[in-house]
């Protein structure tokens, strides 16, 4: 958990050769929709992860940290137009609701 801006060093050592990418938080635009500090929507991921991402041919990208929000639903897979990869948010809980079950897609899942 480093600072945005700090991890690009960070980032440059994924091995060209990965196909599978976990980290703990998202690239920027990909499953990061969140609130801001001051109620504001924004995409809230790692800009320079998206960078990196971008030169590599990684097969599936799997992280967290983002989790649903009201009015923003940040769990599942996405694909983007012109890149190979598959990015997965693995997050399961609803902010503030860490202790009330598992939730994705809408379902809730009591524990």
């Amino acid at each position: 958990m480093k600072k945005k801006g700090r991890l690009s060093p960070l980032w440059e050592q994924i091995p060209s050769d990965t196909d599978f990418l976990i980290t703990h938080g998202p690239p920027k635009g990909i499953l990061d929709l969140s609130f801001s500090p001051d109620k504001n929507l924004e995409y809230c991921g790692d800009q320079e992860l998206m960078n990196r991402i971008m030169q590599l041919n990684i097969k599936h990208h799997c992280f967290g940290h983002i989790h649903k929000s009201k009015g923003c639903l940040n769990a599942g897979s996405r694909t983007l137009m012109g890149l190979n990869t598959q990015f997965h948010n693995a997050s399961c809980v609803i902010d503030g609701k860490f202790n009330q079950g598992l939730s994705s897609f809408g379902i809730t899942i009591d524990l």
